[in-house]
């Protein structure tokens, strides 16, 4: 589990993640945006909504 965990978070660090919460979005693999704060999730679903 804390390789898990290790994993993750340096995947996120990686990926440009600076701290809690952070989302992505986007296809896997595929170009992504990233949203910080739990103020975002407004937008977060209008950029899932569109598919």
């Amino acid at each position: 589990m804390k390789q898990g965990l290790a994993a993750n978070t340096d995947h996120a660090v990686e990926r440009g993640a600076f701290g809690i919460p952070t989302m992505f979005t986007g296809p896997k693999g595929g170009a992504t945006e990233m949203f910080f704060g739990k103020e975002r999730l407004s937008q977060v679903e209008e950029e899932l909504a569109k598919g």
